[in-house]
C-alpha cells in the first residue's frame, strides 16, 4: 500500500524535526526549564506521563520528563516527534485499515489468543502507539528496529525514502 504525505506536510515535518537542539533539554531540571523555556515545548505539572505531541508546534512535557535520564529523556522527544509524522501518514481515510494490516502481518509483534499484541516495539502495545515508536526506533536504532521488527522496519523505510524525510 503506498501512502505518499503531501508537499506541505513533508516541509513541515522537515522543519519541525530540525527545529533548535534540544541538547540542553535533556539535562535540565524542571527549574531551569521553567526559567528558559525552549521553543516549542511546554511543561504542564499536573501532565500523568512523561510528554505528549499537541501539535506540530509543541510538546508537553510532565514532571515525570524530568525523573529521566538524558538517554531516556532523548527517546521521549524522538517518540513525540514521531507523532507528527505519523499524524501525517495516517491522514488516509484507510488509516484503521493499514494500522490493522500492519498489526496482522506482524510488523509489531506476535499477537495473543484474542488477537492483541503482546510484545510490541518498546512495550507498546496499541497499534497507533507501536507505529509511532517505530519511527522513533527507526531514527535511533534502525538496525535494531530492523532486526527484531522487520516488518516495521520495512514500512517505515519505504515512507521515508518514498517522501525523502
Amino acid at each position: 500500500m503506498k501512502t505518499s504525505l503531501s508537499n506541505f506536510a513533508v516541509l513541515r515535518i522537515q522543519a519541525f524535526l530540525k527545529k533548535r537542539s534540544e541538547n540542553s533539554l535533556l539535562t535540565m531540571t524542571i527549574e531551569q526549564f521553567r526559567e528558559s523555556p525552549i521553543l516549542g515545548y511546554v511543561f504542564d505539572p499536573n501532565l500523568k506521563n512523561e510528554a505528549n505531541a499537541n501539535n506540530p508546534e509543541s510538546i508537553t512535557l510532565g514532571p515525570k520528563f524530568f525523573d529521566l535520564d538524558a538517554e531516556g529523556r532523548k527517546h521521549v522527544i524522538s517518540h513525540e516527534k514521531a507523532h507528527y509524522l505519523v499524524d501525517e501518514v495516517l491522514s488516509s481515510p484507510d488509516k484503521y485499515s493499514l494500522l490493522f494490516d500492519l498489526v496482522d502481518s506482524g510488523a509489531f509483534g506476535p499477537k495473543d489468543d484474542q488477537g492483541f499484541l503482546s510484545s510490541g516495539i518498546n512495550g507498546q502495545y496499541t497499534p497507533l502507539e507501536n507505529l509511532t515508536e517505530a519511527f522513533s526506533v527507526y531514527d535511533e536504532d534502525p538496525d535494531w528496529l530492523k532486526e527484531n521488527y522487520p516488518g516495521a522496519f520495512s514500512f517505515v523505510y519505504s515512507i521515508k525514502k518514498e517522501n525523502d524525510i
